[in-house]
């Protein structure tokens, strides 16, 4: 097995690790609002703010050296065509979008109700981008990430990626589980009932559009895989 490779995978599976510690960070925040631990204890936020590392990693990850399909790193090499200048902007624009347009309008709304305790909203979120879907930031993130996956167009990383789709899967339980399910249980059934979880109709036209992004550069360049 290639060096590369083995380096993806360890560092997959340090990512993977990420959940153990956002798992923490919530179950001692729930502890905190309900008299389990010390109200005064800083360590489930800063366990919160320590969990971001899975994502940090998946923005390297694209990056290291690895066999590679169609991509950004054509055009540092100079090759540019019609499919790659095609792919190339429709990979950056969507990165762009989800980690600044929707990244954006997602966290801010997420900080009006968690700005005085990250595990215990004030109130339930079900306007502006959360009437679009209960996860603007799980999803954003995961379609954020893709699109990176996409513009660098990297073997290894492309066929590790589900683990990053997991480990934000796995947050969205830990999350209901812990800070909204506890506080808001029926308003909650319903906003369930009302809403999908992660693609409206647009989302899923994007994902869509990755998708076959994907699957035309695996086509062109079947040689490499």
């Amino acid at each position: 097995m290639k060096t590369e490779f083995v380096l993806h995978i360890i560092l997959s599976l340090i990512s993977l690790t990420g959940l153990i510690v956002y798992y923490n960070a919530f179950v001692l925040g729930y502890k905190k609002y309900n008299g389990g631990i010390d109200s005064k204890s800083t360590l489930p936020e800063r366990l919160y703010f320590m969990s971001t590392y899975p994502a940090l990693i998946w923005y390297v990850l694209p990056f290291i050296k690895q066999p590679r399909m169609s991509g950004v790193f054509d055009w540092f090499d100079g090759n540019f065509t019609f499919y790659n200048i095609i792919y190339v902007v429709l990979s950056l624009s969507i990165f762009v979008f989800f980690f600044c347009v929707w990244g954006k309008k997602s966290v801010s709304k997420n900080v009006e109700a968690t700005k005085t305790a990250f595990y215990a909203p004030s109130k339930l979120l079900t306007d502006g981008i959360y009437a679009r879907v209960q996860h603007p930031m799980i999803i954003g993130d995961i379609l954020g990430h893709f699109a990176l996956v996409l513009l660098a167009g990297g073997i290894y990383s492309t066929i590790l990626f589900p683990v990053y789709i997991l480990i934000d899967i796995c947050m969205i339980r830990i999350q209901s589980k812990y800070s909204l399910e506890p506080y808001f249980e029926s308003e909650l059934r319903e906003y369930r009932k009302k809403t999908p979880s992660l693609l409206d109709k647009k989302l899923s036209l994007v994902l869509i559009l990755m998708i076959l992004l994907l699957f035309s550069n695996i086509l062109i360049n079947k040689n490499l895989i």
